[in-house]
């Protein structure tokens, strides 16, 4: 099946790697910052990728000149990893045609408060929640979740398990809106998925790895996911479940707009066996590229990040996504004891197991400092490597 969308499109993005759910090539280019590992594959593609020296987040990209120059010579029309408002005024000012959901729809369906609105009856999903002042708040002995407005990665989710860890945030933010969730003590997945404007495509679901030191220092940060344990851990039902709220969430975001990817986590808790939604990330998920690639390697002729750039062109996707039973990655994030300047990645070892190592450059606490891949998976059980795991856990210090 020919996946060369009809008007070629160019990806502007800072990390080379966000852009590989597919091969560049024909009608797909991307431009990115210059690193080690973006060399790497500009020497593969090099007719397909343009580099650009420095540091520079989506909107700078878009403003450069020798960016502009490379799109309007192509023709080309403009995705990005996540867009902004800063990233749409960009595109507007200089004539690019963007092809992304718009920054006010996200923001407001991934917005902590703004988010059970905008769910309507599907809030039912989640656990139990209140939305309020911090000052109204109290501790009854029973532990919560605690969130603001905005976050990622776990940096916004706090474990409120005592009078005195509430009391903490009280003090600095009597007024601020927070939203509270039932602690509910389980497993965490994800599910990646697409909105074309005919229907919702669902992917594979994956355990989310989540607050494993030493690849954080935040509780609930995460920091890599399995394809291959959720098919031992998960009955059918589970499986059918976790599908079926994808499919719920997706159909609302069809109804709000919504085109292209989106993705969800749940967590399936230990006790009663209930699945709860927890997030939704109106956005491409880190997770696509491998999702897709592992999709690629078990012979599909169209991946989900193929359905995104179909969905995004407004063409329908016509054939279900393939499944994968196999296939992990875990991400080293910046911690108080791992930085750019201090971590040692035995890389031979890695390699010679059939892993891939992608470095960044960043160096802000919790961003990603070394993505490492693998075709197949690396947990035993949702906090325990197995032995491939485990060796890729001694290749890192």
């Amino acid at each position: 099946m020919d996946t060369t969308p009809k008007q070629p499109i160019v990806y502007v993005v800072p990390d080379i790697e966000r852009a590989l759910g597919r091969e560049p090539g024909d009608d797909y280019f991307i431009v990115a910052n210059r690193t080690a590992y973006a060399e790497r594959i500009f020497a593969q593609y090099p007719e397909y990728v343009m580099l650009v020296d420095g540091d520079h987040a989506t909107s700078e990209l878009l403003a450069l000149a020798q960016v502009r120059t490379y799109i309007n010579d192509r023709h080309a029309k403009v995705m990005v990893f996540i867009g902004n408002s800063i990233v749409e005024r960009t595109a507007e000012k200089n004539g690019l045609d963007l092809i992304h959901p718009k920054a006010e729809l996200a923001a407001q369906i991934e917005g902590k408060i703004s988010q059970i609105e905008w769910l309507g009856d599907l809030a039912s999903l989640m656990p139990e929640y209140t939305i309020g002042p911090l000052k109204n708040l109290s501790y009854n002995n029973q532990p919560f979740i605690l969130q603001f407005g905005f976050s990622h990665t776990g940096e916004g989710t706090h474990l409120i398990d005592s009078a005195s860890a509430l009391t903490a945030f009280q003090d600095k933010f009597p007024e601020r809106l927070a939203r509270t969730l039932r602690y509910v003590k389980g497993t965490a997945y994800t599910v990646n998925a697409v909105v074309d404007a005919h229907g919702i495509l669902v992917g594979n679901t994956s355990l989310q790895i989540t607050g494993l030191a030493p690849y954080t220092d935040l509780p609930f940060s995460t920091v890599g996911n399995d394809w291959a344990i959720p098919h031992i851990l998960l009955s059918e039902q589970a499986h059918k479940e976790i599908r079926s709220m994808a499919e719920s969430v997706g159909k609302r975001l069809l109804e709000s707009g919504w085109r292209g990817l989106f993705g969800i986590d749940v967590i399936h808790e230990e006790h009663s066996g209930r699945i709860y939604l927890i997030e939704i990330n109106a956005r491409q998920p880190a997770s696509t590229t491998l999702e897709s690639q592992l999709q690629r390697r078990a012979g599909a002729t169209e991946t989900i990040f193929d359905a995104h750039l179909r969905a995004l062109c407004d063409e329908r996707v016509t054939q279900p996504l393939t499944e994968i039973r196999d296939g992990a990655q875990i991400v080293q994030r910046v911690t108080r004891s791992r930085t750019k300047e201090s971590i040692h990645i035995d890389t031979h070892t890695l390699e010679a197991h059939n892993l891939d190592v992608i470095r960044y450059e960043k160096d802000d606490h919790n961003s990603d400092l070394v993505r490492i891949t693998s075709p197949r998976g690396i947990m035993s059980s949702p906090s325990e490597f197995n032995d491939l795991g485990k060796i890729i856990t001694s290749s890192i210090s």
